[in-house]
């Protein structure tokens, strides 16, 4: 049982690192630097801590904007399409010679997910 929550306690100050969360958001950017249609926020790095998340402010709409149903199909099939390609290449461009690095791109995403726009589809 300490186990257990001996991992707990360690996942779960891994995940509320915001440093950490910045630098999968770097990460992240460059990934898709030069991909158009994925935009992530820079990081203000004097600014941030181990607390606090400092981010650049995008313009967008809420991607549940295009979950209603009122929401045109072809665009929300588009958005499927590209966020599954975005999760694909995120696993995929994995530097799996670092111990962790695929533990930490596909369990701490929420600083770069939160960030990111489709901008071909979340155009306004």
């Amino acid at each position: 049982m300490q186990l257990i929550l001996n991992q707990i306690r360690a996942s779960v100050s891994y995940e509320i690192d915001m440093q950490h969360e910045g630098r999968n958001a770097d990460i992240f950017r460059a990934n898709f630097a030069g991909d158009p249609t994925v935009d992530v926020p820079k990081i203000y790095w004097k600014h941030t801590s181990q607390d606090v998340l400092v981010m650049e402010y995008i313009e967008g709409r809420r991607i549940s904007d295009y979950f209603d149903e009122l929401a045109d199909l072809q665009t929300r099939e588009s958005l499927a399409n590209k966020g599954a390609n975005v999760v694909l290449k995120q696993i995929f461009s994995t530097d799996v010679s670092r111990p962790f690095r695929i533990r930490e791109m596909l369990s701490s995403s929420m600083a770069a997910l939160s960030g990111f726009l489709i901008s071909a589809c979340l155009a306004a």
